[in-house]
């Protein structure tokens, strides 16, 4: 035991603890898997080994923008599910989007007050975020989001009202010739009819029907400004900055921060 290294290392939906030789010149050797991660491990002098498990939970909270007590939303802090906190999403019905690991692959839940997370989209394949809610009127509400994996990943748009997945746009996949990195942050046009998406340290646009995709501007995440006419975009820079942009390209406007002293 003296002569070899343990670590816990992630393995699909497990986590698998493992023996490496401490002189480094020899194969790792599989100890015991475990359903939760570890943080801390002793071994007894008898060669007993001593671990933890725990499962953290993540809150996703609101708050008004004028400040005030945060207030968690339905369904989150669960500690069987994995939320993005980069990427918390309220739906129209007030339940919220969260992504959940199931046999190595993301899946998108919706999970409301005091119930289980129920799957969203009618599909076997990988979803995970971000995601967006497209408005809708005749057809109604849509969730735009991320669907597959590796190069094949790329956004796709299902009904809310049912979870069938509607359209895929292959243009934003991730062996597209103008993308070579998966979606990192996605945003809907207020009319429902144009999709924004950063990749590959740039912003795109691509109607929601489908098409080529348009750069927009360099960006690693974007917001729509509620009337449509313009975007937030963050760029993540030796010292982060945001612009405004012209939904339509143009000269991006510096947004100028302002932090009160010591906050």
């Amino acid at each position: 035991v003296h002569n070899r290294v343990l670590a816990a290392i992630k393995a699909g939906d497990l986590v698998e603890v493992i023996s490496l030789p401490r002189a480094g010149n020899g194969s790792p050797r599989q100890v015991f898997p475990l359903t939760q991660s570890s943080l801390f491990g002793d071994i007894a002098p008898d060669g007993s080994l001593f671990l933890d498990q725990y499962q953290p939970g993540t809150e996703v909270l609101r708050f008004p923008v004028s400040g005030g007590m945060p207030e968690q939303l339905p369904g989150s802090g669960l500690s069987h599910v994995v939320i993005r906190p980069t990427h918390p999403l309220l739906l129209p019905d007030g339940r919220s989007l969260v992504a959940m690991p199931f046999a190595g692959r993301s899946r998108l839940l919706a999970v409301g007050p005091a119930k289980d997370p129920q799957p969203l989209i009618q599909t076997n394949e990988e979803t995970s975020m971000p995601a967006a809610v497209i408005p809708g009127v005749q057809q109604g509400d849509q969730l735009a989001f991320v669907l597959g994996s590796g190069a094949q990943q790329a956004i796709a748009i299902a009904s809310l009202a049912d979870g069938r997945i509607i359209r895929r746009l292959p243009e934003t996949s991730a062996g597209a010739n103008l993308v070579r990195a998966g979606v990192l942050s996605l945003a809907a046009s207020p009319d429902g009819r144009t999709l924004y998406y950063a990749a590959s340290r740039t912003v795109w646009a691509v109607p929601v029907t489908g098409g080529q995709p348009a750069r927009i501007a360099s960006g690693d995440s974007v917001t729509v400004h509620p009337n449509g006419s313009k975007l937030l975009i963050k760029l993540n820079e030796a010292e982060p900055r945001l612009v405004w942009i012209p939904a339509a390209g143009g000269e991006p406007q510096p947004v100028p921060l302002h932090f009160p002293h010591g906050g």
